[in-house]
């Protein structure tokens, strides 16, 4: 198993639906944290408001913090997702590759599209018990997932393969 990495840590020109496939899982894995710290802080936050007087300036810190936190994480997780799409796009035009390595990348293509279609079922099952409508762009973008998931790796080859020479 140790040889499979270092062949993949040495190619060089050749792994970059590898990379894609990592960042939209550290991306979802970054997801699901957030939303479950939210629930958890949403649970903690109703607790601790109601045995607390609804006058108290602790009361009104605590429901603004309820009320403003999802919001905040929804728009860092669609950011840290478009900003690592972004960053895909322009590591892969910077890398010089072979055109027989397109072929391969297809190959990848088809077993990302595969992966991203148990990854979005699987997601939306546990994103529907953990939240409501807290997280529209965040539930959307896993709605999606396998239309977006596809739409970056066909970018991500654009970006590859489509250069002069």
């Amino acid at each position: 198993m140790d040889g499979i990495f270092k062949k993949i840590k040495k190619c060089k020109k050749g792994n970059v639906l590898f990379e894609i496939l990592t960042i939209i899982i550290i991306l979802i894995a970054c997801g699901f944290t957030y939303i479950i710290a939210t629930s958890s802080i949403t649970e903690l936050t109703t607790d601790l408001k109601e045995d607390m007087d609804n006058n108290t300036p602790e009361y009104e810190v605590l429901s603004d913090y309820e009320t403003r936190t999802p919001s905040i994480l929804d728009g860092i997780i669609i950011f840290v997702f478009f900003g690592a799409w972004i960053t895909a796009l322009i590591f892969a035009y910077f890398i010089d590759t072979h055109p027989i390595f397109f072929v391969v990348s297809i190959i990848f293509l088809l077993i990302i599209v595969v992966l991203l279609v148990f990854l979005g079922n699987s997601s939306i099952e546990v994103l529907e018990e953990f939240t409501t409508t807290s997280y529209p762009m965040t539930m959307w973008l896993f709605n999606h997932i396998l239309i977006v998931g596809v739409g970056i790796a066909i970018s991500v080859l654009i970006a590859l393969f489509a250069k002069p020479r």
